[in-house]
């Protein structure tokens, strides 16, 4: 997630992609989490993804 950052020299597109890498991450644990519990992994994976996009609008809102 920090990557995009010194790659990158401009920090708004450093930071969307910062954002989506994160967004993924959290998908992709959520997919594990799910299937190891017994929750399912694509409920469990959206359900975390979502939350991330939750906190990134609460980000964006208080000017984050």
């Amino acid at each position: 997630m920090v990557l995009p950052f010194a790659l990158l020299d401009d920090v708004g597109i450093a930071k969307n992609i910062s954002r989506g890498v994160a967004l993924a991450t959290l998908f992709v644990a959520g997919l594990g989490l799910g299937h190891y519990a017994g929750y399912g992994s694509w409920r469990a994976g959206l359900l975390m993804a979502g939350l991330g996009c939750v906190l990134v609008v609460a980000i964006n809102l208080l000017g984050g």
